[in-house]
């Protein structure tokens, strides 16, 4: 919502490639699984300090850059009551085979 055209870093990294690539290189998956929580933001303000805080994933990131994308958001949070962030996690556990 707030980086328009955004393409992610690391677009590969998911749980199925990642656990594909630690097979290949000789690693036991121990356990896997993954997660899509999502976040509610309940002021723009908070809004503004996450997408500053993880620069990596608002790569270029300013109030005065994005404040088109921002007013939507703010239209989104006056509609609802908070600005929904959805993301995904997962986990590895894993050991190299002897």
């Amino acid at each position: 919502m707030l980086i328009p055209h955004f393409i992610p870093k690391y677009e590969e990294w998911k749980l199925h490639n990642t656990s594909q690539q630690l097979q290949k290189e000789h690693f036991e998956i121990i356990y896997a699984n993954e997660y899509h929580p999502y976040q509610k933001f309940f002021t723009i303000e908070a809004l503004i300090y996450y997408a500053k805080v993880i620069q990596w994933e608002f790569p270029d990131f300013t109030v005065s850059n994005n404040f088109q994308q921002l007013l939507e958001a703010e239209k989104e949070r006056l509609a609802k009551g908070y600005i929904l962030n959805y993301q995904h996690r997962f986990i590895i556990v894993s050991r190299k085979r002897t």
